[in-house]
């Protein structure tokens, strides 16, 4: 939300969920659900698994959550626990992974996603596997949009344009965005002044201007 005037904020609204749905697609490509209620087709089932980090309980809660779900949905659904180092310096860039769940970090606020999803970024010989376009999107009405929010000084074009680039990427369902990461200050009652939270800076950003009750902060 703190880069909404840079985004679509309803892009991914018209998805929702729909069991229904599921079985007239699922159905349709010849897949019918096994005794263990998950669809199945020439004797493979319907299975994935999702890589994250490792003693990361929120991403442990979010993974159980998601398996939780797709089993109801007929899907099944692994999770596999990586070591940091291992998930972000050998399996994203090597592709060598079926669904991640990880955070981006946002750093601006009027930030730029070519980096994330321009095709050129998508890991390789061309930029020695550093390429963090980690889903490998490859659209070529996408690298434009994105490169213009990157590179235009015109605030209104790369407003415009970030906003489309949702859209696109929306449309081909290139990522799912779950939930922001939720940003929590906490403070002591002796500490006054104005106390408030930077999405972007941190709590620290104007620590200059506090102060403490009595004059004392010891």
């Amino acid at each position: 939300y703190a880069i909404k005037d840079y985004s679509d904020q309803s892009a991914w609204s018209k998805y929702k969920l729909d069991l229904g749905q599921v079985s007239t697609i699922m159905t349709g490509d010849g897949w019918t659900k096994d005794s263990s209620g998950i669809w199945a087709k020439a004797g493979k089932e319907a299975s994935f698994t999702l890589s994250t980090t490792q003693g990361n309980k929120r991403r442990q809660l979010s993974a159980e959550i998601v398996q939780s779900e797709l089993k109801t949905a007929g899907f099944k659904m692994a999770i596999n626990f990586r070591a940091a180092g291992d998930l972000f310096g050998k399996d994203l860039p090597a592709g060598a992974f079926d669904v991640s769940l990880f955070a981006n970090g946002l750093t601006s606020l009027t930030p730029g996603q070519c980096t994330s999803f321009c095709s050129k970024n998508i890991p390789g010989p061309s930029n020695q596997q550093s390429g963090q376009n980690y889903y490998r999107v490859s659209i070529p009405a996408l690298d434009p949009l994105l490169s213009a929010v990157d590179t235009s000084l015109d605030d209104s074009v790369r407003r415009t344009d970030a906003a489309q680039a949702d859209d696109i990427m929306a449309n081909a369902q290139v990522t799912l965005p779950l939930d922001p990461l939720p940003n929590i200050l906490i403070w002591s009652k002796r500490v006054v002044g104005p106390v408030k939270d930077n999405s972007i800076l941190g709590m620290f950003w104007n620590i200059n201007e506090w102060g403490c009750t009595g004059g004392v902060c010891g």
